[in-house]
């Protein structure tokens, strides 16, 4: 069964999950094609903005379903100014040592969520 048709109409009636779908299906190939034919973003219908806030907002949705700790942790290092190692770990009460395999932890976490939930590199990545 095609589901475009009900996508597309689900998407023009404001139902998130409906252009979740819609973005996660088609704009790999939609990039591709633009790439292909050598169109900047502009020319390609590709609105970066648009594209940037979806991945934004599928990242922070993965963030949210980290464990507690690593979801601590990733929100202390995505702030402005980034904070020291040191400040991380007074705020986090956590060895200094025990940052980077955490982070890396929480990284790979976020990775396998995404992945989980289909969004591709290409999803991530507004340049690409």
């Amino acid at each position: 069964m095609n589901m475009l048709p009900i996508l597309v109409q689900r998407a023009g009636q404001g139902d998130e999950d409906a252009w979740t779908e819609l973005v996660r299906r088609y704009n790999p190939m939609l990039r591709s094609i633009a790439r292909s034919l050598r169109l900047t973003a502009e020319e390609g219908g590709l609105d970066a903005e648009i594209v940037r806030s979806e991945r934004d907002r599928l990242l922070w949705q993965a963030v949210d379903d980290l464990p507690a700790h690593q979801r601590k942790l990733m929100l202390l290092l995505s702030r402005g100014p980034k904070p020291s190692y040191q400040q991380v770990a007074q705020v986090m009460a956590m060895p200094v040592g025990s940052i980077g395999p955490t982070r890396a932890r929480a990284l790979q976490r976020l990775r396998d969520l995404l992945t989980e939930r289909g969004v591709s590199a290409d999803t991530l990545d507004p340049m690409a």
